[in-house]
């Protein structure tokens, strides 16, 4: 009996089955990006909460404590910091009471000033931006409804006037854009196999499944600059109000602390959002890949066995 050789099983995808293998990347494409999308959707809800969780520790103030609070803000700008040398100022902008429409709420999230006014935000701007009602060197925010963010911000303004480093990190922030494309490189690529006739891959083949097992790391790293300088603006602002406030009125100092921890929270979410968005969505596309590829050669090599079969019988 004619024995059937490993050479006559193997036989390369017919037309139908190299358009099933295309087929079934388009799927793992779009599931990837999918699963991709739904992570990182998942931050957005993370990051209203952690706003709607600051507003309620700064509701939380008794009148008292908002005075004290601002009092000691300014205490901090004029001596603590030696921010008032750098000509930083604290400004107050009050709320315009506007209508709750989809436009107005829209507004308050796309300008810093509206949301700063409402009390959904409060920042610290390095230069002037007439076109947006900005001033430079300042620390804006309502201090009636988020008076308790003054710490952390002045902690921004302290990283722009005294470390170069920290300075650079806050012109760093674009690097956020960047991370969204390197997380889409899993998704919109392949992983490299060895090809036909070849037991090992190729160096390109090595370097390019090494940029994606690294996208998710990568992706997370760009985030690193805005990170650590919102880590650094919020520790200094945590030290001045302990410094100010924890002798006299520790429970304030503590709120000081949750509020501004809630809002470096919301930040991280972000970055792990981005990198597990994309990991995640690079372990659909493989195994999905996989099954494929398993898929066409059981099909492939069935055919291949049918067709010698029939061959021997003939």
């Amino acid at each position: 009996m004619q024995k059937v050789s490993n050479s006559q099983v193997s036989k390369k995808p017919s037309f139908s089955e190299r358009r099933k293998i295309a087929k079934q990347k388009r799927k793992g494409t779009f599931s990837a990006l999918m699963a991709n999308y739904g992570l990182n959707l998942a931050s957005v809800p993370l990051s209203i909460g952690a706003g709607i969780g600051m507003q309620k520790i700064n509701k939380g103030l008794t009148k008292d404590e908002v005075n004290i609070v601002n009092k000691t803000a300014q205490e901090i700008i004029d001596k603590t910091s030696n921010l008032a040398s750098k000509g930083v100022k604290i400004k107050n902008v009050q709320s315009t009471n506007p209508k709750k429409t989809f436009i107005n709420i829209l507004s308050q999230y796309s300008n810093p000033v509206l949301g700063a006014q409402e009390g959904k935000n409060a920042f610290f701007s390095q230069v002037d931006i007439p076109l947006l009602g900005i001033e430079g060197n300042t620390v804006t925010l309502n201090q009636q409804k988020l008076p308790l963010a003054a710490f952390h911000e002045m902690g921004h303004a302290h990283n722009f006037h005294y470390s170069k480093l920290l300075k650079s990190m806050q012109g760093a922030r674009p690097l956020m854009y960047l991370a969204a494309l390197l997380a889409l490189i899993p998704i919109f690529t392949r992983k490299e196999t060895p090809k036909e006739g070849q037991n090992e891959l190729t160096k390109g083949q090595k370097i390019k499944n090494k940029i994606r097992d690294l996208a998710p790391v990568l992706s997370f790293s760009c985030y690193a600059p805005m990170l650590i300088e919102e880590g650094v603006a919020t520790a200094k602002g945590n030290s001045w109000a302990k410094q100010v406030l924890g002798s006299q009125n520790k429970s304030l100092y503590k709120k000081v602390f949750r509020s501004n921890a809630v809002a470096y929270m919301s930040y991280l979410a972000i970055a792990l959002t981005t990198a597990v968005g994309c990991w995640v969505g690079k372990k659909v596309k493989d195994n999905i890949q996989q099954k494929a590829q398993e898929q066409a050669k059981n099909e492939a090599q069935a055919q291949a066995q049918n067709e010698v079969k029939a061959e021997l019988k003939a």
